[in-house]
């Protein structure tokens, strides 16, 4: 998840702060000159590493922008529950019985079904 820590008009100003073409650029991050006009557009985003590599083949320093990285990972590690195995835990229901009770109301329908389907042919 890339939170919009760089925009498209940064990435443009950071290329054009070292004079180099969106061909040159684009080169140099492993893209197409088309994908990062799309980048400085806001039509698509980068991933963190590729804007990271825009920013630093143009010189920038990305001390700040780590730091910001570094303090939204860890708000996000003190959020998590403490058994990250758990898929869906935060979502799931607070009522842990209503699936229980679902699967007691279906077994009971199919019970009655076999019985009625049962006294048919008994006649």
């Amino acid at each position: 998840m890339f939170v919009r820590f760089i925009t498209g008009d940064d990435l443009r100003r950071a290329r054009l702060s070292v004079n180099r073409s969106t061909e040159e650029v684009a080169k140099k991050v492993g893209v197409s000159r088309i994908t990062l006009e799309n980048w400085e557009n806001e039509i698509t985003r980068p991933s963190v590493n590729q804007a990271l590599e825009v920013l630093v083949y143009c010189h920038l320093d990305i001390k700040p922008l780590l730091k910001q990285l570094e303090a939204l990972k860890e708000l996000f590690d003190t959020c998590q529950d403490g058994d990250i195995n758990k898929p869906n835990a935060r979502r799931s229901s607070k009522k842990k019985n209503h699936l229980k009770k679902a699967k007691k109301l279906t077994e009971t329908t199919e019970n009655k079904e076999f019985n009625y389907a049962n006294e048919d042919t008994d006649h």
